[in-house]
């Protein structure tokens, strides 16, 4: 499932961040960009809020506690599948 089917306001787990179509103006991966801000296979995220393309999205710890916040825009969103 990606972000566009999901419920605000639920906790989901990280399936996969996508490959995208390979972009020569391109100077970063947008995926590697996702991941190192810690969007991995297998963690918990809890989607807190979307509004004006934006989606808030808080990273949690394995006792669903909020690690940390992020916001993400509705193309980074897109590479990202939820279970």
């Amino acid at each position: 499932m990606n972000f566009s089917l999901a419920n605000i306001g639920k906790i989901y787990v990280i399936d996969e961040v996508l490959v995208g179509i390979p972009c020569e103006n391109c100077a970063t991966c947008l995926r590697l960009k996702l991941m190192e801000m810690g969007f991995l296979r297998g963690e918990k995220i809890h989607l807190r809020d979307h509004k004006l393309g934006i989606w808030i999205v808080d990273i949690l710890t394995h006792n669903n506690n909020v690690a940390y916040t992020l916001a993400l825009r509705d193309d980074e969103a897109e590479r990202v599948c939820l279970l």
